[in-house]
């Protein structure tokens, strides 16, 4: 009936996107990880040492071969980081699963609002780090406090620097962070 094709419809769907976004695939076999039923019921809990030694011999080579085979993705012309591309794939993953399409400009949207909301706290946290690494003995006069705020803030803007998505409006972020050092300071 009805129900069988509506199945049908979606399995092709699926296999449509997944042939969409995945143009280069290639598939590998490999033995069975472990021979005991049990222990294969534990696989995810069992260290990979316990796992028969020409599994891990065929991990490996699996491992080499994506390792040599792979190039940094990039998105909008900026480069993924792990933290980045499994957000972005956490997000395909979610769209899919609602029976939408992935849309790549909200998907990289909300990459650059997690990113950058991270290096806004790294960059927080570096300021707080050159402040307490500095030290001070009371009283301290204002000109001193100065340049130890400037120097704290250079750290904090560099850690920014090199955690935000380059290519980004990333201004609202920056105002966001200059003003979590003025309320620390």
């Amino acid at each position: 009936g009805g129900g069988s094709n509506e199945r049908l419809q979606s399995k092709n769907k699926v296999r449509q996107l997944l042939t969409t976004f995945f143009k280069d695939r290639d598939c590998v076999t490999l033995v069975r990880p472990l021979l005991d039923e049990r222990e294969l019921q534990q696989l995810d809990k069992l260290p990979f040492a316990k796992c028969r030694p020409e599994f891990r011999t065929q991990v490996d080579k699996l491992k080499d071969k994506v390792l040599s085979s792979v190039t940094p993705k990039q998105l909008n012309g900026s480069l993924l980081n792990g933290p980045m591309f499994v957000q972005l794939a956490r997000n395909y993953v979610d769209a899919i699963n609602k029976g939408g399409i992935p849309v790549i400009q909200n998907a990289w949207e909300n990459v650059v609002r997690v990113e950058s909301l991270n290096a806004v706290s790294l960059a927080v946290a570096a300021y707080r780090e050159y402040i307490d690494s500095q030290k001070l003995s009371l009283p301290v006069d204002d000109q001193e406090l100065d340049r130890i705020n400037l120097a704290a803030r250079e750290k904090g803007l560099e850690r920014f620097r090199e955690r935000a998505i380059t290519g980004t409006d990333v201004a609202t972020y920056l105002k966001d962070l200059k003003g979590r050092f003025d309320t620390d300071f």
